[in-house]
């Protein structure tokens, strides 16, 4: 998804701060905030995946690159009505091969303490506890766990 699709991105992702607050660094309050050029700068800064069904946007993941040749998988969300359906492993998937195809070599994540489905999700699909922990955000004092996933990538 590109910056020209940044509405659907942007209403996704408030409908997963409104949804799961919990689950995600940031707030819905600052993120109603941002601009069209923000959401335009967001979209454009990851590659950018959404679910859907029956042609209805219900989820997203989205993959940024970090230092060296790690990336993290970030925004991670599927609507309620959604739940069940199998796309939340589809998304996972889509990013997983989105490192895959970047030549990536690991793929992390976070997740808020106390998200057992979301756990169960990265656990299915290869991803296990890094032992590394933070803050979810500033204002939120519960924790995040990192998960981290080693790939195996095709050798030159």
């Amino acid at each position: 998804m590109g910056a020209e699709r940044w509405q659907v991105f942007r209403d996704l992702r408030l409908a997963a701060l409104a949804d799961a607050p919990y689950a995600f660094a940031s707030r819905l309050d600052k993120e109603r905030e941002l601009s069209e050029t923000d959401w335009r700068d967001r979209a454009t800064s990851r590659t950018q995946f959404v679910a859907l069904l029956d042609g209805t946007p219900v989820g997203l993941v989205g993959v940024r690159p970090e230092e060296g040749d790690h990336v993290q998988v970030v925004s991670m969300w599927v609507a309620p009505e959604a739940r069940g359906t199998g796309a939340s492993d589809r998304l996972l998937a889509a990013a997983i091969d989105e490192a895959k195809a970047s030549g990536s070599a690991s793929v992390g994540l976070w997740v808020s303490d106390g998200n057992t489905p979301a756990e169960r999700l990265y656990a299915r699909h290869g991803f296990a506890r890094s032992g590394n922990v933070q803050p979810i955000d500033d204002e939120d004092p519960s924790r995040g766990m990192e998960f981290e996933m080693r790939l195996s990538l095709p050798q030159p």
